[in-house]
């Protein structure tokens, strides 16, 4: 059985930007309301900047008590009900728009923090491609071994594969406060992500021929 490994690098072509926005007040429906506004103001701004529908969605949305620590009294104090949105903008990699994006979230209210991530869209491509070279690279080994006993390489008996290989993941992953940023046209944060790299592996038994 020869092991082989196969890893395929692409440039990043796709980015995600994580924007969570909160509301606060001593009654639920009160902080229900308040974060609502936040949250409906925040993507009609983006919907502003050309972001379309399908673009925006949500990936996270929770209603919680909002204790927070005394350190007088030692105790935790109820400060009523903390409303959480957690919206997703999903768009090709362009500068230019990520830019936009970053503005529009900088002049956002209800504690406004983000994270850009990078990846590329197509996984799956870049999968069959790192398999492809997994194989290529076990019959390479098996060629090198078959020279060295001085045998022929035959045909393929079994193939083991799975899923082994480690999944793309962003490159990059930027974290910004909204809160700590000026308002207004924001500055190009020069992001320069690297590769994403897939990598794949398989192990091939074949029939040895002298």
């Amino acid at each position: 059985m020869i092991s082989g490994q196969g890893t395929y690098a692409a440039s990043p072509d796709w980015v995600k930007v994580t924007v969570s926005v909160e509301g606060k007040n001593e009654a639920f429906n009160l902080a229900f309301d308040q974060l609502n506004q936040i949250s409906q103001k925040l993507q009609q701004a983006l919907k502003d900047q050309g972001i379309k529908n399908d673009q925006i969605f949500t990936s996270n949305y929770q209603i919680e008590k909002d204790f927070q620590y005394n350190p007088t009294t030692r105790k935790n104090e109820d400060m009523g009900f903390l409303a959480k949105h957690q919206i997703n903008v999903e768009i090709p990699l362009n500068n230019d728009q990520l830019k936009k994006i970053i503005t529009t979230v900088s002049n956002t209210e209800g504690n406004a923090r983000l994270t850009v991530s990078f990846s590329i869209k197509d996984l799956e491509s870049a999968r069959n491609k790192a398999l492809t070279l997994a194989v290529q690279d076990a019959k390479a080994k098996a060629l090198t071994i078959c020279k060295a006993a001085n045998l022929s390489l035959g045909e393929i008996k079994q193939i083991d594969y799975g899923q082994t290989y480690s999944r793309p993941v962003p490159y990059a992953s930027v974290t910004m406060d909204a809160m700590k940023m000026d308002r207004g046209a924001y500055s190009d944060p020069g992001f320069n992500p690297k590769d994403i790299s897939v990598t794949e592996n398989v192990n091939i038994l074949y029939n040895l021929e002298k």
